[in-house]
């Protein structure tokens, strides 16, 4: 028995000493011994893998610095961040890896963790300190790309900071822009609710109502006059809000804007209004509407098209109808000396042939 007892001390001796000495792997473990021959390389592939082991080993053994970075300027960081490593990225920050280091592109590692929708990691890194209101070198945040991507978990968090919200990008887009033209209705009533500036233009001179405007996105579009937008306001193509929404066919929405809008004789690049949109898309409730509020039913464009001739070269029968029972001025010609009659008559529209020429008194 006291043999027994005396093997054991002596063995528990011999382990405590072994886990004391240097571990047996510095010159015989092949993947360490290939480490060591070429610490580059086997560092930043033990990046992308998740090898924190050997990242550690080559860190702490001062094989590497921990801001090296390889031909695309890319980072350990940024490697292990974009292939969703969580303990090895929060190694590299606590080993004070460059957090708001940009690559070539100008991306961070919170922008590529947005990009790859690891919102774990965009919360370790924002709690890190990464700026959320970096940009690269096309002007997104890491929000902006949240955004392009659908990385929905990834938004909260980057919301939540406050910063960059109303940042533009290279196309003077803001996040709210981005949000309303890719359709992601939820993040951009977000937005709004967190008062990013709803008149800000893009590069086409488009603000967000315009934008949820042409989508036909009723609830932001009531979102966003609630927050101060502007009905007035006119893209490149000299066009407000009420226009873009006649011109996507969004007639709930341009029946809202309808009631928000003061100058209903504002015209586009083409001279049209919002009357002749609504003849072009066949819209004859919406034109019904807008002739209550009188809009001019005469008004030529740069072709000499009135809305009448619109209606006609889209065939909208009921917006013609509407159009001459109100008013609208049969003999107007066009610059090519072409009436109303005569466009239809071009286009074998018989019905309309026949009722244009009644109302004019026409055999």
């Amino acid at each position: 028995m006291r043999n027994a007892i005396v093997t054991l001390i002596m063995l528990f001796f011999i382990a405590s000493i072994a886990a004391c000495m240097p571990p047996p792997l510095q010159k015989k473990d092949e993947k360490v011994t290939a480490a060591l021959a070429d610490p580059q390389t086997s560092f930043f592939e033990a990046s992308r893998k998740g090898d924190i082991v050997l990242v550690m080993r080559l860190v702490e053994e001062k094989q590497i610095d921990v801001n090296q970075t390889d031909d695309y300027a890319w980072t350990g960081l940024m490697y292990a961040v974009q292939n969703g490593h969580v303990g090895l990225a929060e190694y590299f920050l606590l080993r004070k890896s460059q957090i708001n280091r940009q690559d070539a592109d100008g991306l961070t590692p919170l922008m590529i963790a947005a990009n790859e929708r690891h919102p774990d990691i965009v919360e370790l890194l924002l709690a890190f300190g990464a700026d959320p209101e970096a940009q690269d070198r096309h002007g997104y945040t890491a929000l902006m790309w949240a955004i392009y991507n659908k990385s929905w978990d990834c938004i909260p968090p980057l919301l939540a900071t406050g910063k960059g919200l109303d940042l533009q990008n290279g196309f003077g887009e803001t996040a709210l822009h981005l949000a309303l033209d890719y359709r992601c209705s939820d993040i951009a009533a977000m937005l709004i609710r967190r008062h990013a500036n709803v008149n800000l233009k893009d590069g086409r001179g488009r603000t967000p109502l315009h934008l949820a405007a042409k989508k036909g996105d009723h609830d932001n579009v009531l979102l966003l006059l609630a927050e101060g937008a502007d009905t007035a306001a006119r893209d490149e193509a000299g066009e407000n809000p009420l226009m873009k929404s006649i011109r996507n066919g969004r007639v709930s929405v341009a029946r809202l804007l309808l009631d928000q809008t003061g100058n209903l004789q504002t015209s586009n690049q083409e001279g049209q209004t919002a009357l002749h949109l609504a003849a072009a898309e066949d819209l004859p409730d919406i034109a019904a509407a807008l002739i209550r509020r009188k809009a001019d039913l005469n008004r030529p464009d740069r072709q000499g098209d009135t809305p009448l001739m619109l209606a006609v070269e889209s065939g909208s029968k009921r917006t013609i109808i509407l159009l001459a029972e109100r008013g609208a001025d049969l003999k107007a010609k066009n610059k090519e000396g072409k009436t109303a009659l005569d466009l239809a008559r071009e286009k074998r529209l018989g019905n309309v042939v026949e009722y244009l020429e009644r109302k004019m008194g026409k055999p």
